[in-house]
């Protein structure tokens, strides 16, 4: 129903240069996976059935949860730019 956009949102917000993408999974189930790590499974949480334009404003403390599961598996954020070596 739309609601990978404001779920993308906020897990981009805990974990600022992350690069967040969207796959088919389990029907109804949510989960993030940071550098192949598999975190909290979460069945139909709130903002699945709710259509986008709803979610964000009403569905608040269920998408915060969702991205506070990918930060808790990807260590919170992104080292920054310069602390990367290639």
């Amino acid at each position: 129903m739309g609601n990978r956009t404001p779920v993308a949102e906020a897990i981009k917000e805990k974990m600022p240069g992350y690069e967040v993408k969207h796959a088919c999974g389990l029907p109804l189930c949510v989960w993030s996976e940071v550098d192949g790590k598999k975190g909290k499974t979460e069945c139909a949480p709130l903002y699945f059935n709710v259509p986008a334009c709803y979610s964000k404003n009403n569905c608040k403390g269920a998408i915060d949860k969702t991205a506070a599961n990918a930060a808790a598996v990807g260590g919170g954020a992104a080292p920054a730019a310069e602390a990367m070596e290639r």
